[in-house]
């Protein structure tokens, strides 16, 4: 039986496993998670609660999630944040990636690019972007300057300062209002003609792509809200996960890190097991469907498949955690900090 429940937990960390990050600081809170200002974390961040705050110093990367996340202190890093708002009024050395129902940006210093996928997107003239922009969102104001390109669409756009370079973009309004300026090719797709206002210029060409050829400024609007979902996803479900796998680390600790500890025992044989698991379990489940239990069992059956397929995770993060300290010689380090860095993985 212990074979079995071993191989079970590997079927899910077949789909689990991938390459795991360095070492970073976890903080959370039911209500309210924060980084309270003069504080220096000298490490990446996770970090999620319903109110995330940000107003100390972190010497790494932020990865944030939360219903209102705000980040108003120095990042030397990146910042990647999804939630119902989110707001960006610090320092940040490299690139901002955002994703949510309402993104602003106010009097924030960006080092590097600007990523951006929402429904009202607000980017203040006060602030300052020294890498390009890529966005997507259904109204779009951009009042700061950008150094490099501007690549994205929306439904309204307004665009009122300079960019650097070309500016490829698909919307159905588009707008350059009189700070405008494009030190390049303006590429647009829409049914409207774009709408310049007394003192908008474009050094480059004007160029309309129609709808249905629209190429590089049409997909952009697109990519760029795929990939701002997939971010927020991918947050969300590490976040859900660490929540998750630190209950059953506080409640089942001995149980977890002993199954764990069995995965390592043979772990040829257990990952054969996993493997079989995996290739029989849909066969299996159709065979029940069709038996005298009938689909509700079935269904039953699939459920709890599916919920081992997620756990398996909480085993793969531990000893991928195990297996980082011991690279690091951390063997100090506290469980829960253990489980939080073998869980990140860079194609969550």
């Amino acid at each position: 039986m212990k074979q079995w429940l071993t191989g079970a937990a590997v079927a899910g960390v077949l789909i689990m496993t991938s390459p795991i990050s360095a070492l970073a600081l976890v903080r959370s809170g039911e209500q309210m998670a924060r980084v309270e200002a003069g504080e220096i974390i000298d490490d990446d961040l996770f970090i999620a609660g319903n109110t995330v705050v940000v107003e100390g110093t972190v010497m790494g990367d932020v990865y944030a999630a939360g219903n209102n996340v705000r980040i108003t202190g120095n990042v030397t890093g990146d910042v990647f944040a999804a939630g119902g708002t989110v707001d960006v009024s610090g320092n940040v050395g490299q690139d901002v990636l955002i994703a949510g129902g309402s993104l602003n940006i106010r009097g924030a210093k960006i080092g590097d690019g600007l990523t951006m996928a929402g429904g009202n997107i607000f980017v203040s003239n006060d602030a300052s972007v020294s890498g390009g922009l890529i966005f997507g969102g259904g109204n779009v104001n951009i009042d700061s300057p950008i150094n490099r390109g501007v690549v994205g669409g929306g439904g309204m756009v307004n665009l009122n300062n300079r960019v650097g370079k070309s500016a490829y973009i698909g919307a159905g309004n588009l707008n350059l209002g009189s700070g405008a300026i494009i030190n390049g090719d303006l590429v647009f797709s829409g049914e409207n003609d774009p709408v310049l206002a007394e003192g908008a210029s474009v050094a480059g060409q004007i160029s309309k792509i129609w709808p249905e050829k629209m190429t590089e400024a049409g997909r952009a609007g697109r990519e760029a809200a795929e990939g701002g979902l997939k971010l927020g996803f991918k947050l969300w479900s590490y976040l859900a996960a660490l929540l998750t796998g630190t209950v059953l680390l506080w409640l089942l600790r001995p149980a977890v890190l002993a199954l764990a500890a069995q995965m390592k025992i043979n772990p040829g044989r257990n990952w054969l097991v996993g493997m079989v698991i995996m290739i029989l379990a849909l066969p299996v489940l159709f065979l029940i469907a069709l038996s005298a239990f009938g689909i509700p069992l079935a269904v039953i059956a699939l459920m709890l498949f599916l919920i081992d397929i997620y756990v398996a995770q909480i085993f793969a993060g531990v000893l991928a955690g195990e297996w980082i300290t011991k690279k690091l010689n951390r063997p100090d380090m506290h469980y829960l900090a253990v489980f939080a860095i073998g869980l990140w993985t860079p194609e969550r």
